[in-house]
């Protein structure tokens, strides 16, 4: 049941993050803006987590990235660390893994 329960948070995951890092043009005029789509190669880091386990640092690798992307849980913004073009850190607290509900 336990690493059922994994198996569907890392669907989660992925399923979150697949459109969810979101990035803007810097330097555009606001009437201008565009949204650029990343791309998001597997496997994040780590893979799965278990509801009810502690936060953690979430790594996503790819390429595209620019320092104001943003990686989203459930269309909120993270607090998330620009490491370069090809990575982002995101901040995943405790509370977010609190419980696993799927619809």
């Amino acid at each position: 049941m336990k690493e059922d329960a994994k198996l569907k948070l890392k669907v989660l995951f992925l399923l979150l993050l697949a459109g969810a890092v979101s990035a803007q043009a810097q330097n555009a005029p606001p009437a201008q803006m565009r949204v650029a789509v990343p791309q998001i190669n597997q496997p994040l880091v780590p893979e799965a987590a278990t509801p009810g386990s502690s936060g953690f640092t979430l790594t996503v690798n790819g390429a595209g990235f620019v320092p104001k992307s943003t990686v989203r849980w459930n269309g909120k913004p993270l607090t998330t660390t620009f490491v370069s073009s090809t990575q982002l850190k995101a901040t995943i607290a405790s509370g977010l893994l609190a419980s696993c509900r799927f619809r």
